[in-house]
């Protein structure tokens, strides 16, 4: 009996310590959790213009300071408000799954692509585009420049459209809206940040806008790995075999 008591005792013991545990994991789980769900308030300042303009517009990447730290290149999304260098506004920072905080989600909803696309899909377009901004070389054409922020805006704001830079290639506007249609999923989200400005009312000049900050351009849009295009060549060829005819 002594022996079976102990062994209960052990057991019990053991099973304390278990949802003393469990119950611990739980408080910081719901700690973190509510830690992130709070926005990180910043200050954000455009230092200058973009590298080319456009029907007297200019486009990205353009340099912004966040908090006062050295500009860093930014991606606007943003075609339907207008700021001034040397203008500071204070944004909340954002990743793509706080959604719903972004600001077109709310105020532009309906309206993606031509009312062709939901929230989620336009933001991720509008991340491979950044992406592909960033990545274009230092001594790259601006008419690319031109191309790819005029697809951005149009994703965003159908009007941008009536402005976009015309022809064929990469330095038309089609051509990179396209592009985002059909590649969007290759982003990885987790390298993007989203400032999305406190003040969503405002209009006209100085009328805080949203910027998309790309932290790796390079590991920003995910290739498709070699395994799966073996994979797929496979696939292929194995759907054209033909039985061969007997005699």
């Amino acid at each position: 009996m002594d022996r079976m008591s102990s062994k209960y005792q052990e057991r019990k013991t053991v099973k304390r310590i278990i949802i003393l545990f469990a119950a611990v994991i739980c408080l910081c789980f719901t700690m973190t959790g509510s830690a992130f769900a709070d926005p990180l308030t910043l200050t954000l300042t455009l230092t200058g213009g973009g590298p080319a303009s456009y029907n007297g517009v200019y486009v990205g990447p353009y340099p912004i300071s966040v908090n006062g730290a050295t500009s860093s290149p930014m991606i606007c999304d943003d075609y339907s408000t207008d700021i001034s260098q040397n203008y500071s506004w204070n944004a909340n920072a954002y990743t793509l799954s706080q959604l719903t905080s972004l600001k077109f989600y709310s105020t532009n909803s309906a309206s993606f692509g031509n009312g062709a696309l939901n929230a989620t899909q336009a933001y991720e377009e509008v991340f491979y585009l950044s992406a592909q901004m960033m990545l274009q070389p230092q001594n790259s054409d601006n008419a690319n420049l031109a191309a790819i922020s005029y697809a951005i805006w149009q994703i965003m704001n159908p009007a941008a459209a009536s402005g976009a830079p015309g022809g064929s290639g990469q330095t038309s506007s089609a051509y990179w809206f396209t592009e985002a249609a059909a590649n969007y999923n290759s982003v990885n989200t987790s390298d993007f940040v989203v400032y999305t400005p406190t003040n969503l009312a405002g209009s006209g000049t100085n009328a805080s806008q949203e910027f998309i900050q790309v932290i790796n351009p390079q590991t920003a849009i995910v290739p498709v790995p070699p395994s799966l295009l073996l994979l797929g060549a496979g696939l292929l060829g194995i759907v054209g075999l033909r039985k061969r005819p007997r005699k």
